[in-house]
């Protein structure tokens, strides 16, 4: 009986973007991040240009101490830090930051919407608190925050204005009203971001669950075909510009048809449901692949083997599947259910297609099932000689 030894030689990982687990909490706030950005990117140009455009009236009808004061703190407090996170959010290479870019842009603004509060208090000046309304509802339904972002960006201004508010000594009325209506509608913003996250995740769950349904095989839970002919060319391809091997495994339950006949197809179904579990647990590294390939045929990719690798995996299969321990009183090879494979260590490249080198595996299967089932025939390419 073979030894079991674990499978874990390490494979750089192949567009972890694409290939990580889809399920994750940070591949589910990639997609928030990257579904929110076109708006992101909207609503910081309509702030800033906002912004520019209260300047501009501010500069017609205020006096000139008003705009003197005011005008250079939006400058440094608020257009700057909002073109800033804009930068960002144009710039692809810095897209991973986006949305603490954004986060900081608006809590920097927001401190800039609290000093132009006091300071128009203190003035006395008679003028709408703009940066009140931005703060309503700007973090949270506009910028495309998650609600933790917004609640950083939004609530501690809210704090910091209360704060200031004891410590200065400005006239109670108009700022207490404006405190109380931003604590409020901060409240009711940071509720509103939140349901629309968790509303996001659901639909992002549900996407991927559909999407799963369809990739994968209903009874044994692998790869089914169509996905596996999406996965396996693009695989293929990589591997050739990698200059580096696959290994391919057709593994066939032995005298599966007579094992239906006997047990039934019930049985038959939980047989392939158990094989199928064998497979998945011995297929584990990042870019290794088991789905079932027709019938009672599966199908293994492995990603950069070695040939000692690759015999490794086939006779941990095949002994895990003998220890599963189903009895099968009408196969030849042996009293329990066991299975055949024929495998090869495959040198992709633009002259070998993926389809001859998948008939070649068919053809070491056949030879495993001539020879008398319960065994392997591995064949391995020569390795392509670079050109000088």
């Amino acid at each position: 009986m073979t030894t079991k030894s674990t499978v874990t030689e390490s494979v750089e990982p192949l567009m972890m973007e694409e290939y990580g687990d889809p399920y994750s909490e940070e591949a589910f706030q990639r997609h928030y991040r990257d579904r929110g950005l076109p708006m992101a990117r909207g609503a910081l140009l309509f702030a800033i240009v906002l912004i520019v455009l209260v300047c501009v009236i501010d500069l017609r009808i205020m006096s000139v101490d008003y705009t003197n004061l005011i005008i250079p703190l939006r400058f440094m407090l608020m257009i700057l830090p909002l073109g800033l996170a804009l930068l960002v959010a144009l710039t692809t290479s810095l897209r991973p930051y986006v949305t603490w870019a954004v986060t900081l842009g608006a809590f920097v603004t927001g401190i800039g919407t609290v000093m132009e509060a006091i300071l128009i208090t203190e003035m006395r000046t008679a003028t709408v608190l703009w940066g009140t309304m931005f703060f309503t509802f700007y973090p949270y339904l506009v910028l495309g925050l998650p609600a933790k972002n917004s609640a950083i960006a939004a609530i501690p201004f809210v704090f910091i204005m209360a704060i200031i508010s004891f410590v200065v000594p400005i006239p109670p009325e108009g700022l207490a009203y404006a405190l109380l209506y931003m604590l409020f509608s901060n409240a009711v913003g940071l509720y509103s971001s939140h349901r629309l996250e968790t509303a996001a995740r659901d639909s992002y769950k549900y996407k991927l669950d559909l999407k799963k349904m369809a990739e994968t095989d209903g009874l044994t839970r692998l790869y089914n075909r169509r996905i596996l002919d999406e996965i396996l060319p693009r695989i293929w391809r990589h591997a050739d510009r990698e200059k580096t091997s696959l290994g391919l495994l057709l593994i066939d339950i032995d005298f599966f048809k007579q094992y239906n006949d006997h047990y039934g197809h019930q049985a038959g179904d939980e047989c392939l449901r158990k094989v199928a579990g064998v497979l998945k647990d011995n297929v584990r590294r990042p870019l290794d692949y088991a789905a079932r390939y027709g019938g009672e045929e599966f199908l293994i990719v492995l990603y950069a083997p070695t040939i000692e690798f690759m015999n490794r995996v086939v006779e941990e299969i095949k002994d895990d599947i003998q220890q599963l321990g189903i009895k099968h009183a009408q196969s030849a090879a042996s009293d329990l259910v066991t299975v055949s494979a024929g495998a090869g260590l495959i040198w992709p490249s633009d002259a070998l297609e993926v389809d001859a080198s998948l008939k070649k595996l068919d053809d070491a299967l056949y030879l495993a099932k001539r020879d008398g089932r319960d065994r392997s025939i591995i064949f391995e390419d020569p390795e392509p000689k670079e050109a000088a």
